[in-house]
């Protein structure tokens, strides 16, 4: 059986690390919003009910990260949804074997 390493091994180049907050970048998702708005459209005009958001990446549109989540989420092939499933969920896990520590120090 493969280790959640190597299993997140093929999304490895995806992963970039979220931008800092500041001009430009979201202070909440750390997006990228439309020119001259301070927040991502999605958190402007949605409630937060979350403690904390921690952005593992950012996924442009039709990148590998973009393209990963939409497979998972709604390809028509169950196979290929559980194939991504566990690529997503191994990047997670590794991401957390990093950065657990980050997460529960995290404040909005």
């Amino acid at each position: 059986m493969a280790t959640y390493v190597e299993l997140s091994d093929p999304y490895a180049n995806f992963m970039k690390n979220p931008a800092q907050p500041g001009p430009g970048v979201c202070h909440t998702c750390r997006g990228f919003p439309a020119e001259g708005y301070d927040e991502d459209r999605g958190c402007a005009f949605n409630p937060s009910y979350l403690d904390a958001v921690v952005p593992i990446s950012y996924a442009p549109g039709l990148g590998q990260l973009h393209t990963a989540l939409r497979g998972y989420k709604d390809n028509t092939s169950a196979a290929v949804r559980r194939r991504f499933s566990l690529g997503l969920a191994s990047v997670l896990w590794r991401f957390l074997a990093s950065h657990e520590g980050c997460v529960a120090r995290a404040r909005t």
